[in-house]
């Protein structure tokens, strides 16, 4: 019965998708205290482990705050390169 019993170690996928999501949750919780620098950080972490074009979005934003206004330009290009349809593509 051994032989069809799944392993319970998380796959690559898996854990990356787990830290993105707490990297995400850190940098919600960054941003609204903000703390922006540090949100930046972990957005742009959770963004390289996850690859989700969503989070460029955040990151321009985060930049923004900053007053990084270049650095928040390449971003938000980024985005809606990434996310041409985007939804709040106007905002």
């Amino acid at each position: 019965a051994v032989a069809g019993a799944q392993s319970a170690t998380p796959s690559g996928d898996e854990l990356a998708e787990v830290e993105a999501r707490a990297l995400f949750d850190a940098a919600i919780a960054a941003y609204d205290a903000g703390r922006y620098e540090d949100a930046l950080d972990s957005f742009e972490r959770a963004y390289r482990r996850s690859g989700r074009a969503e989070l460029l979005f955040n990151v321009a934003q985060c930049y923004d705050r900053l007053r990084r206004d270049e650095d928040a330009v390449v971003a938000f290009e980024r985005y809606l390169e990434a996310l041409p349809d985007a939804e709040n593509r106007a905002q």
